[in-house]
């Protein structure tokens, strides 16, 4: 799978922070339930998942770094079922934990580890569910008002 979180975040207090994300994807999956057994090999899938976000933050030694951990969670679209022969609307709920280094002249860098399960709920007759692992490593941009 790749995929880019775009984030719109809001501090609720100086550790917590909540926000809408938007994760547009590509899933390399098998085309059916038994890989390549019978030659049907592998799709590329389009996808997008729009998820809401809690953040919550705990201060390191110092102020150059802080330790994070969030949860999110959303409906997701993928212009084909996604796993094979289940359902094109999913819900996408990730869970993560990383570090914010804030150096002192650049902007802050993210680097983390990230945990999405795509899931179907249960309302299609399939529902295997799909587990991905990521490293995340972004920064923060912020705007003025």
């Amino acid at each position: 799978m790749t995929a880019v979180n775009l984030e719109l975040t809001w501090s609720i207090s100086p550790r917590t922070a909540i926000g809408f994300v938007v994760t547009p994807m590509v899933v390399n999956q098998p085309r059916s339930w038994f890989g390549n057994a019978f030659g049907d090999g592998d799709e590329n899938v389009r996808a997008v998942s729009g998820s809401v976000l809690v953040r919550r933050y705990f201060r390191l030694n110092g102020e150059r770094s802080r330790l994070f951990v969030e949860l999110s969670s959303g409906p997701m679209w993928a212009e084909q079922r996604v796993p094979a022969l289940t359902s094109h609307f999913n819900f996408a709920s990730q869970a993560a934990i990383g570090l914010v280094l804030l150096p002192r002249s650049a902007m802050p860098v993210i680097v983390g580890y990230r945990f999405m399960h795509i899931s179907n709920g249960g309302y299609a007759p399939r529902n295997p569910g799909l587990g991905v692992s990521s490293i995340m490593i972004g920064t923060v941009v912020h705007f003025e008002r």
